[in-house]
């Protein structure tokens, strides 16, 4: 992510023989590394002005304190769907062709064995525990502030 002059300048450095060998294009692209975090922002800022209409340079405490909040509230509804999405891959729909020939708990006992249990199953517990690290980020991001829930 760069400025597309940055970019630009680049290309002409290259075709002008500016940058004329190996080394100097990675000097080249050394340099655009080390400015990388201030692009990164640039970019936030103007497109978060741009969807929100919020200018982060000139926000308040209070209003970043609720854009924290709504980004709780967005990001654990996303992950709570992701694990009501992965709870369909354990319902006994997707117990079709397991233990064909037994019996209701023979099937069970089989899509068990392969598939696991919803709760025990590490996908599950990566997306629950992402849900806490969650909550502790936003705690922390809301210390970091100064405004306490």
């Amino acid at each position: 992510m760069m400025p597309i002059k940055r970019l630009e300048d680049l290309y002409a450095a290259v075709e002008s023989g500016k940058v004329a060998n190996v080394s100097e294009f990675e000097l080249a692209l050394d340099t655009i590394h080390d400015v990388y975090t201030q692009d990164e922002w640039a970019w936030v800022r103007h497109a978060y002005k741009k969807v929100f209409d919020v200018d982060l340079d000139t926000i308040k405490i209070a209003d970043s304190a609720a854009i924290v909040d709504q980004l709780l509230a967005v990001q654990s509804k996303y992950l709570k769907l992701i694990l009501i999405d992965a709870g369909k891959e354990f319902d006994d729909v997707t117990q079709t062709g397991f233990a064909q020939d037994g019996s209701d708990a023979d099937r069970a006992a089989d899509f068990k064995a392969v598939r696991g249990e919803f709760d025990t199953n590490k996908f599950v517990k990566q997306m629950k525990q992402a849900i806490e690290d969650l909550d502790t980020r936003i705690e922390k991001i809301k210390q970091a502030l100064g405004v306490c829930a």
